[in-house]
């Protein structure tokens, strides 16, 4: 007993995170439920963490007999995350938000990530991965298609159009540091929209005269120049087409004891 609490206390942290994951794994249940299994490692290893369990998913648990795997039953993993804007492999990404539980629409997602990327490194003019007040406001003469998207008239003075952007960047950098990230400026965009994330994609695509006009009063930003229809979350299936469930796990006949 004291050597395995000795043992215990001498692991890092995070590896006794992965030691649960693999405890788990073990396991093998059919319906696995994770909170937020990643958010003590790095994106290098999060994303080898989602893998697994996406691997566990499709191969019903790890380290199996593939030639088996039509008499295993399906496996479902649900977890949660603190930030979702990096997170590859998932079938299907749900947002709870103010009461609410909504289907997240992943294509537009990571067409979001990549435009707004570009927008990002464009403006970075020193490479540090941040947006300084200087770096933001050169968004007026360095990318003047997207300043509609921001809510910032095309006809108006050069200065006009800085002034506007500079209040924006305090708005969007609630922190008050100084500087943004990517994930703020996703993050702003996003609210811009109302979270409907194919418009916002759209938007991004082709920022042509679209133009979002916020309003003082509280209400929702009125978007013009995109459709600004919604993802139908009854379209999103239950279980991938190529994942269905095997005949004998789905019939109760088949899950009685043989005599």
């Amino acid at each position: 007993a004291d050597l395995c609490f000795s043992a215990q206390h001498s692991l890092p942290y995070t590896e006794k995170c992965l030691l649960h994951l693999a405890r788990a794994f073990v396991m093998n249940p059919e319906i696995l439920v994770l909170h937020k299994p990643l958010e003590h490692f790095n994106h290098l290893m999060a994303q080898r963490v989602v893998d697994l369990l996406k691997e566990f998913v499709l191969q019903r648990g790890l380290e199996k007999p593939p030639e088996e795997l039509q008499l295993r039953r399906p496996r479902t993993v649900i977890f949660s995350v603190g930030n979702a804007e990096e997170l590859e492999g998932p079938d299907m990404l749900l947002n709870v938000q103010g009461g609410k539980v909504e289907v997240m629409d992943l294509v537009s997602l990571k067409i979001i990530q990549r435009e707004v990327s570009k927008i990002f490194h464009q403006l970075d003019s020193d490479g540090d991965n941040l947006l300084d007040s200087h770096d933001f406001l050169s968004l007026a003469e360095e990318m003047p298609t997207y300043l509609g998207l921001f809510g910032v008239p095309r006809d108006v003075d050069l200065k006009k159009q800085r002034q506007m952007l500079d209040d924006l960047f305090h708005i969007i950098d609630e922190g008050a540091s100084g500087k943004l990230d990517m994930e703020e400026l996703i993050a702003f965009l996003k609210d811009l929209f109302s979270h409907r994330l194919a418009p916002l994609s759209a938007a991004l695509q082709n920022p042509t005269g679209v133009f979002v006009q916020r309003h003082a009063n509280g209400e929702p930003p009125t978007v013009t120049g995109v459709p600004m229809e919604t993802l139908d979350v009854w379209m999103t299936p239950d279980i991938p087409p190529d994942q269905g469930m095997p005949p004998q796990a789905m019939s109760p006949e088949s899950r009685k004891p043989s005599m």
